[in-house]
């Protein structure tokens, strides 16, 4: 595949009890994630959504999963792998939220990253200028 990710997860919008899984592939529109307590008891499967979207500069079509897993406990680690066809993803995992006002981590405090992307292969091709 020439472009976009290869049953490569992120996750968006964190919450106590639930967690958005999302990834793109360049086809097959089958979005699953199967998830549990360890990584040898992936024992629940979710089903989500795909959508068909095209970018200025590819090709091809992609497809954008997206699957919400709920009803989860707060401030628990979760192991996931996402599947879309034949294919599967390497096992991964997240810690959800805590409540409000309990701390995440012994220590309080809670890390997390934020990207953001125009996912234009136009923007990506151009280069910085000093």
């Amino acid at each position: 595949m020439a472009f976009g990710q290869v049953l490569f997860p992120y996750l968006q919008n964190p919450t106590p009890n639930s967690m958005i899984v999302n990834w793109k592939t360049a086809s097959d529109n089958e979005t699953t994630v199967i998830y549990g307590d360890s990584p040898t008891n992936l024992n629940v499967t979710v089903t989500g959504t795909t959508n068909i979207f095209s970018d200025t500069g590819y090709n091809n079509n992609y497809y954008y999963h997206t699957a919400k897993i709920t009803n989860l406990q707060p401030n628990t680690k979760y192991y996931y792998k996402i599947k879309t066809g034949t294919n599967e993803s390497a096992v991964y995992n997240f810690r959800t939220l805590p409540l409000p006002g309990q701390p995440v981590t012994a220590n309080g405090k809670i890390r997390f990253l934020i990207m953001g992307t125009t996912r234009s292969k136009q923007n990506r091709d151009m280069t910085a200028l000093p």
